[in-house]
């Protein structure tokens, strides 16, 4: 049978996936706050905090994430400042996110009408409610399928990780390909794992945010 050596590697193969998972939605957590704060300040903030604002999202997006990846990793500890591999990958990934993640959240505040801005002003809302109620929930329910699509992009690019050591699925792929010589079976089914854990991640984001941005704009 091709595929019976993954009764052999079952352990490895899960502990893989779930590290891949575990990495992913770590650097949503932590980047989606990031993400709502820099977005605002390029949408709504003082125009002198916009510029390193934009200088950092430029330089994540028009770069490479493995090059952020083998910097944080290897350049860093020459300033004093050494990350593990795990602490690396959580890095690089979560700066990756909110880059993308801010210019995705700022357009979909500058969407906001002024006229509803001004509406809730004179209807007593103060500066919070109207941030929350008028502009951020709409703004996150137009953006949401591009947030699904930044989380899912997060997911794939974790894959890159295993360059550092990083014991998740590629990596696990990896070390079953170097002791089972079935380069072919090995990374088909790691590719399957790949593509479920993605289907199931975009499926759960999407459900969550019909359900949970819905309730805001509901409120």
């Amino acid at each position: 049978m091709p595929f019976d050596w993954i009764i052999d590697y079952w352990d490895i193969l899960v502990l893989g996936a779930a590290r891949t998972i575990a990495l992913t939605l770590l650097a949503i957590v932590v980047a989606a706050p990031l993400s709502i704060l820099l977005g605002w300040a390029l949408a709504s903030g003082p125009r002198r905090g916009r510029w390193p604002i934009n200088a950092y999202v430029e330089v994540f997006r028009n770069t490479p994430y493995m090059i952020h990846l083998f910097f944080i990793f290897f350049a860093l500890p020459r300033f004093g400042i050494g990350l593990d591999p795990y602490g690396a990958a959580v890095a690089s990934l979560c700066l990756m996110v909110a880059a993308f993640g801010t210019k995705i959240v700022e357009s979909g505040l500058r969407a906001t009408p002024p006229g509803q801005t001004e509406a809730a002003l004179s209807l007593g809302f103060n500066g919070a409610q109207v941030f929350y109620h008028v502009q951020l929930v709409p703004a996150l329910a137009r953006v949401w399928p591009a947030l699904c699509s930044l989380a899912t992009m997060a997911l794939l690019d974790s894959a890159v990780v295993s360059l550092i050591a990083v014991e998740e699925l590629t990596w696990a792929a990896t070390f079953i390909e170097t002791r089972n010589f079935r380069s072919f079976e090995t990374f088909f089914f790691s590719s399957l794992l790949f593509l479920l854990i993605s289907f199931g991640l975009r499926r759960s984001l999407m459900a969550f945010g019909q359900r949970v941005v819905a309730r805001g704009l509901a409120q």
